[in-house]
């Protein structure tokens, strides 16, 4: 049985608006632009662009927000960046190779951290 609640339907970008809205009222289920999230990922059509990963940059300036670089010795911030840092994009990273935009900016905000900067705007 198809839980209709649980479906959508997803047409190609050529499909006017109009044919869309028939089909999904014929068959009765939404529809949308992108398939959105499946276990933490996005659901990509077409190829992955920076844009798609970009949620993983506030994710982490959040988890650096909490923690004060000058409290921890060197081996207590590596523990840290290793554990909490390192394993924020990992699921995303066995889904997708990550632009190199959005690896070096992760990098960036761990090395910061950890050479006691942990304010990424000062």
């Amino acid at each position: 049985m198809i839980n209709f609640h649980k479906s959508i339907i997803v047409f190609s970008t050529n499909t006017p608006t109009a044919q869309k809205q028939m089909v999904a009222d014929l068959m009765n289920i939404p529809w949308s632009n992108s398939l959105g999230k499946y276990l933490g990922c996005s659901t990509l059509q077409g190829r992955p662009r920076v844009t798609n990963f970009t949620y993983l940059i506030p994710r982490t300036l959040n988890k650096l927000e909490g923690w004060k670089a000058h409290c921890f010795s060197k081996a207590g911030r590596t523990i840290l960046i290793q554990s909490h840092l390192e394993s924020l994009p990992a699921h995303t990273m066995q889904c997708f190779t990550l632009p190199h935009k959005i690896s070096s900016t992760l990098d960036t905000l761990a090395r910061d951290f950890f050479w006691k900067n942990s304010n990424p705007n000062s």
